[in-house]
């Protein structure tokens, strides 16, 4: 059986879950899924739970501020809905806390449930006086070549006590010991079951298993997956260290289980080559960089208990897709705010594209740093308003915040260009939305340019790079503006922010253009190597986002691998530029660190 012989219940069969009280013949069991971002799979995931052939059962979402459809699509099935971060170990904390089940049941918001999971659980529990309940867990293979390969690998792993690890436990004894650890990122179920094995006894359930549906379509994600876990696994390995040597081995006896498989299938052999040596370099990699990078985490949700910003409990009934306050009945305009130093060339194209707009803005603010190349000039001629004023790029835009008096703000960068529907595209998007990003592309002369226009391609829709930019004046006010404190980053920390707080962001469809000129090599390695020196703030500031979003594999193999199947040339350049510039901003993080040292 798989995921395609499940059942696809409507959403009103909520209905015929049982009394949604516990007995001892037949316990309640509280289905506990965390989520980000899951629109892809949580529907499926939640038609499997609901099809389930037990039915004393209730359904938990706790969403980690998604900006998809994942909570609309939750609140079709589920009976509780709570919003809360910053990891799964604090979401799945916060359900357990807020749930009514004898036993609780934690699945990822991938997984797809035989129908006869629960009850199979529950029997076994009960039958046996299991504290905890380990449930097959295999990989989706029709996904890809790559799940194929974990599906075999995986395979390997059914009864194996090193590795699978019990999600359906009694109530109590999670509480009994502790819950999950909120420090853990990775194998945290591990250290949950290691815990529970403590209090009592663990079974297994034996002809129904859970199918994990995400699974990876390219290398560059099992890499990428890979480098996260091995940053976040050192916590694990210092509390388990004997434990986590069977369970973390490249090269496990669990293996060789399926060796008649493999040695069949060449090509899936390879595949499981390829696939064991890039998930183990650079997981290894991964955690070279969390013992070696100063500003690696300990990351945020260290010594933090499960919270729930801004609203306190969401039952399904009172989650809603409407914005947090009422919205004004008309956006009487939108101010543009252009920070600048030394940007006349670029802001003389940056402001012709204001006045090319099918809807003009109320006013556009010039926050000049005493440029020396006559700056203020083209700002003067253009009718702009200009403040001048000695601050950095952050003090500059809540300068020009300060001084806006719209309903909606816009802030441009000086080597921007403005399509012409922008602004009112805006206008009409700050009436259903608190905040809105606006793609970027690169546009520019010579070979490097057209490196980072391909470069910058693959970053649409892309959640940890795009930011942002424009913003109802009165939300953004209340997040306290830009971070004054950071010259580089203070997009992403405003956007984690804005999340944080539940603002709702949306996006509009015309993108801005980024003139980069004619870069040269050097000049681009020079920007590198200043933003280096000034992005250790960022870091120290929002360490968790931060390694994720200049994960090297992340910003370096995922736009070439992007780019090089359709244009080879610059696939390769993007590879070089991206290498060369990683360098010379790691060169420029550290020569910060020494200029302080000394």
């Amino acid at each position: 059986m798989g995921p395609s012989t499940l059942l696809a219940p409507t959403a009103d069969q909520r209905s015929d879950r049982g009394s949604k009280v516990g007995s001892p013949g037949h316990p309640l069991v509280s289905v506990i899924i965390p989520t980000k971002n899951s629109e892809r799979t949580i529907r499926p995931c939640l038609e499997s739970v609901c099809a389930q052939t037990y039915r004393n059962f209730e359904i938990v979402v706790v969403d980690n501020f998604s900006v998809d459809s994942t909570v609309r699509i939750a609140k079709e099935y589920a009976d509780l809905v709570l919003l809360a971060g910053p990891e799964r170990t604090s979401q799945v904390k916060l359900g357990a806390a807020n749930s009514k089940g004898d036993f609780i049941y934690k699945i990822d918001s991938d997984f797809v449930l035989e129908p006869s999971v629960l009850e199979r659980a529950v029997r076994v529990a009960l039958d046996q006086k299991a504290v905890g309940v380990v449930i097959p867990n295999l990989s989706y293979p029709k996904t890809s070549f790559w799940s194929e390969v974990r599906f075999f690998e995986r395979l390997s792993y059914v009864g194996s006590k090193q590795i699978e690890a019990a999600r359906f436990i009694r109530h109590d004894v999670y509480n009994a010991a502790g819950g999950h650890d909120g420090t853990l990122v990775a194998y945290e179920e591990h250290d949950l079951h290691n815990k529970v094995s403590r209090l009592g006894k663990i079974a297994r359930i034996e002809g129904a298993v859970e199918w994990h549906i995400g699974e990876p379509k390219k290398l560059a994600e099992i890499v990428t997956t890979s480098w996260y876990y091995g940053k976040t696994a050192i916590r694990y390995v210092r509390l388990y260290p004997h434990i986590a040597a069977t369970q973390i081995l490249p090269v496990r006896k669990s293996l060789f289980n399926q060796r008649m498989v493999f040695l069949h299938r060449p090509k899936l052999l390879l595949g499981l080559m390829v696939y064991e040596t890039a998930k183990y370099l650079s997981g290894f990699l991964g955690l070279l960089a969390q013992l070696t990078w100063p500003f690696s985490p300990p990351f945020r949700q260290t010594a933090q208990s499960p919270t729930i910003i801004n609203h306190p409990l969401y039952p399904v009934s009172s989650v809603h897709d409407e914005l947090l306050f009422r919205e004004p009945p008309h956006l009487f305009g939108i101010t543009i705010i252009i920070p600048t130093y030394n940007s006349g060339v670029t802001l003389a194209r940056c402001l012709e594209s204001v006045r090319s707009q099918s809807h003009g803005p109320k006013s556009v603010i010039v926050v000049d740093r005493f440029s020396a190349d006559g700056t203020s000039e083209v700002a003067m001629t253009e009718g702009a308003k200009l403040i001048e004023t000695g601050v950095n790029r952050s003090l500059a835009r809540n300068i020009g915040l300060e001084k806006s008096s719209s309903d909606g703000v816009l802030f441009v960068d000086s080597d921007m260009i403005l399509p012409p529907s922008l602004i009112e595209e805006c206008e009409t998007g700050l009436g259903k939305y608190h905040a809105l990003i606006i793609p970027e592309i690169s546009v520019g002369r010579g070979f490097w340019a057209e490196c980072k226009a391909a470069e910058r391609k693959t970053y649409i829709h892309n959640e940890m790079i795009e930011a942002a930019r424009c913003f109802r004046r009165d939300a953004l006010l209340s997040l306290g503006g830009y971070n004054p404190r950071l010259e580089a980053g203070e997009d992403w920390d405003l956007q984690k922010r804005a999340r944080a707080a539940g603002l709702a962001v949306g996006r509009t469809v015309a993108e801005i253009e980024h003139d980069e000129g004619t870069p040269t090599l050097l000049s681009l390695l020079r920007k590198k190597y200043f933003y280096g020196k000034v992005f250790g703030i960022y870091l120290a500031t929002n360490p968790y986002e931060g390694v994720r979003q200049l994960n090297p594999f992340r910003r370096i193999l995922v736009p070439t691998l992007a780019t090089l199947p359709t244009d080879l040339v610059h696939g390769v350049g993007i590879l070089i530029l991206r290498t060369l510039e990683f360098a010379a901003a790691g060169l420029g993080h550290v020569s910060r660190i020494f200029r302080k040292a000394n």
